[in-house]
């Protein structure tokens, strides 16, 4: 491939990056949402969750940044959630109404635009940790406080095998331990996440003015590479996925311990069938029912404002093929790279890839 040095000027001016607009922003978030997860989980990458929200926030923070229009992370929102609905119609609405919930939120902290560190900084916090603590709330509706309790006794057998005994009446609950560490780890990426998106702009002018280089070879490297077709997936049910399998080894363990250790009151064997039922009973009624009802409603309020943003629509959804050969060239690319620097040099080469490429096919 013809390195980008020798590129003539010519070609160099028609590989020069777009200005960072707000529209560019939104087909970015909009990306993220519908397949930036997708992406992430093909390459086994751990807590997509955090790096989906991590990046909403930047998002976010740079349309405030960008964007005159007082208004404009809220139709930024609308955008990106017709966008999940059109690229992944399958979503479940508790995705939804994370995108709206993190929306409403960044519109409410940005509105002034007097304070957009500090602004940014908490959109980071707030929305990680909402992101952690949805997750335990959801949980806990379907399996109840029994699902704690089983995780509690597991983790005494698992103890014990080592030769640590918990006494009873010590107060150390592994569910706690468990949950702490869960919303702690959302509650860290919230923190540097948020004092990463504050700080963003200024990185984007400095990159701009030194690092033009790179992004005429992040171009001129995309337009030399064939597009890869879309691969679409079927969505794997709960139950699939290493959470679920998990969750099922932990209830039937619980279950099969309880019933045969005698020192176990058979009070909490007939508990953890109890839960059994009742997660399959709010599970069947919650798929079946209720979050199909409400994602309905949803989608008709959606598709009222459908045809106002028609044309920015199909123009962003016309630039996924595009986006998605970013992510893949710069994965490929970071192969050089082991571990953390891998995955922070994909992250970066792939937001300054779908930030400053250019908008039409060679």
């Amino acid at each position: 491939m013809k390195d980008y040095h020798e590129i003539s000027l010519d070609e160099e001016k028609s590989l020069q990056a777009p200005a960072v607009t707000s529209w560019r922003l939104t087909a970015m978030w909009g990306f993220s949402e519908a397949a930036f997860g997708g992406i992430l989980h093909a390459f086994k990458i751990p807590f997509t969750g955090i790096f989906v929200g991590g990046a909403a926030v930047i998002f976010i923070s740079l349309i405030a940044y960008y964007s005159p229009n007082k208004t404009q992370i809220i139709k930024s929102t609308f955008v990106v959630l017709l966008i999940k609905g059109m690229v992944s119609p399958h979503t479940p609405i508790t995705a939804h109404l994370a995108v709206l919930m993190q929306g409403l939120i960044g519109q409410a902290l940005f509105y002034s635009r007097s304070y957009y560190k500090t602004s940014a900084f908490i959109l980071g916090v707030v929305t990680l940790l909402l992101s952690g603590m949805q997750k335990i709330i959801i949980v806990t509706l379907v399996f109840g406080n029994t699902i704690w309790e089983s995780i509690d006794l597991f983790g005494e057998f698992a103890a014990a095998q080592f030769g640590f005994l918990v006494e009873a009446d010590s107060g150390f609950k592994f569910s706690s331990v468990l949950i702490s560490l869960y919303v702690g780890l959302h509650l860290i990426a919230g923190i540097f996440i948020g004092f990463i998106a504050g700080r963003m702009p200024a990185k984007i002018t400095n990159f701009i003015d030194y690092k033009s280089d790179e992004i005429v070879n992040q171009n001129f490297m995309l337009n030399n590479n064939r597009l890869f077709g879309e691969r679409r997936k079927k969505k794997k049910p709960w139950w699939k996925k290493p959470s679920g399998i998990l969750l099922i080894i932990l209830i039937s363990f619980s279950l099969i311990y309880s019933y045969l250790n005698p020192e176990i009151s058979k009070s909490k064997t007939i508990e953890i069938l109890i839960m059994i039922v009742r997660s399959l009973f709010v599970i069947f009624i919650w798929y079946v029912w209720v979050s199909p009802f409400i994602l309905k409603l949803f989608r008709k309020f959606l598709n009222r404002k459908k045809s106002a943003y028609s044309e920015e629509l199909e123009a962003i959804i016309n630039l996924f093929p595009r986006f998605r050969t970013i992510v893949t060239i710069n994965w490929n690319h970071s192969l050089k790279y082991k571990g953390i620097k891998r995955l922070s040099y994909f992250l970066k080469s792939s937001f300054i890839g779908l930030l400053f490429t250019t908008t039409e096919f060679k």
